[in-house]
């Protein structure tokens, strides 16, 4: 409560900024090489991938969460959750930005973060839009 009114404060949420969609195109996700990694066990493949969606949907949302309330610790477990498995399913570019939001939350340095969550989520969307296309993975939104 605030000692000046009989209302509880609402902490302060930072906005987003607006990023266009990443065409699928752009984001890059070779699955023959993740299969390759896996020594070529395509249900293991489905499986890793069925989990990613299931998963990433939930993470993304924390993410977006710890950018608006400005919460580095929340920022920092998350993206290096996403960026462990991306990198795992092959997608170096995209666990970059993930590895880049990590640190911004070690440092307590969110000032881009804003930025780089938007761009990021755009990605991350793109590539679960092509992983739903595979064959035997559960055709979800990853905005739920």
């Amino acid at each position: 409560m605030s000692r000046f009114h009989n209302s509880p404060v609402a902490p302060y949420v930072r906005p987003l900024p607006i990023v266009r969609a990443v065409p699928s195109a752009l984001v890059l996700w070779d699955s023959v090489n993740t299969l390759a990694g896996l020594d070529g066990d395509e249900q293991l493949l489905r499986e890793i991938v069925q989990i990613f969606l299931d998963e990433s949907s939930r993470q993304l949302a924390d993410l977006k969460r710890a950018v608006t309330e400005a919460n580095a610790e929340l920022l920092e477990k998350t993206a290096h959750r996403l960026k462990g498995e991306l990198s795992y399913l092959g997608m170096p570019t995209v666990s970059q930005r993930a590895n880049e939001l990590e640190q911004m939350g070690r440092d307590c340095e969110l000032d881009r973060a804003s930025e780089v969550f938007a761009v990021f989520e755009a990605e991350v969307s793109a590539v679960a839009e092509n992983m739903r296309r595979m064959p035997g993975v559960k055709n979800e939104t990853i905005n739920r």
